[in-house]
């Protein structure tokens, strides 16, 4: 829930919600979502730019899956990125480089294309441009082959910089023209995919409007049937009165 508000923007809520987790989980020394639940708490601090309150959350994450010798990609990677955030480049390429060899053993492969598009931006900033090339060439491939175009704006961007920053000027207008129709794409899949939200909730609202009616007609209905029945059953009692009635009447002209 606590990652829902927080995908939602609602940090107050998400840190309400990651904070009783993370205390539940502790109860119950279930060490393996305490590590998790660090990790998202992690992810919300760094949304919020609160990098000191973020690092502290990455790293009890991290020291915590080490004691455990269950070391996972996730805090790791999540260093590096508060890292390049804060353009700390060499501090972020330790860590990214750290992470990588972890993600490719968990066989994750987003993880591993988020690590190496990272990468490529960090060295990118730290003027390495071969290694930058290499790693952007690379996490370009991989998003093709996992179909996770929503990788391809950063990364061709980043291509364009490295490209001019070697005064391969073609490259770079080529690249910077490929940016711009992924970033286009994403944001028609994107306007697309909101569009359908809303249409899907008008027609669920729809939907809910035509129940109501039906529930109001079933409930007409009822009330008419309970009043069919009253009339029969008072047109039966009626009946009844009067043979029982005639019936006494006949009865005192016999006597009489």
């Amino acid at each position: 829930i606590g990652n829902i508000y927080s995908f939602k923007k609602n940090q107050e809520q998400a840190r309400k919600y990651l904070e009783e987790s993370n205390k539940l989980f502790t109860d119950l020394n279930d060490e393996v979502r305490i590590i998790g639940t660090l990790n998202n708490l992690g992810n919300m601090y760094s949304d919020l730019q609160q990098y000191a309150d973020a690092m502290k959350y990455y790293e009890e994450s991290l020291s915590r899956s080490e004691k455990i010798n269950k070391v996972s990609s996730d805090p790791i990677t999540n260093i590096g990125s508060l890292y390049l955030k804060q353009h700390n480049f060499d501090k972020a390429i330790e860590y990214y480089n750290r992470a990588l060899p972890i993600a490719e053993k968990e066989n994750n492969q987003l993880g591993v294309l988020s690590i190496i598009s990272s990468l490529g931006e960090a060295f990118l900033h730290s003027r390495r441009l071969g290694e930058a090339h290499k790693n952007l060439t690379r996490a370009l491939a991989m998003c093709h082959e996992l179909q996770a175009y929503v990788y391809e704006p950063s990364i061709y961007k980043n291509l364009a910089a490295t490209y001019a920053s070697q005064d391969q000027m073609e490259k770079a207008y080529e690249a910077m023209l490929r940016y711009d129709n992924a970033r286009e794409k994403i944001y028609s899949e994107e306007s697309s995919r909101r569009i359908a939200q809303m249409e899907m909730a008008l027609d669920i609202k729809d939907k809910e409007r035509q129940i109501e009616v039906l529930k109001m007609d079933d409930d007409l209905k009822t009330l008419e049937l309970r009043q069919t029945q009253m009339i029969v059953a008072l047109g039966f009692l009626g009946v009844v009165s009067i043979i029982g009635i005639a019936s006494v009447i006949i009865q005192r002209r016999k006597l009489g």
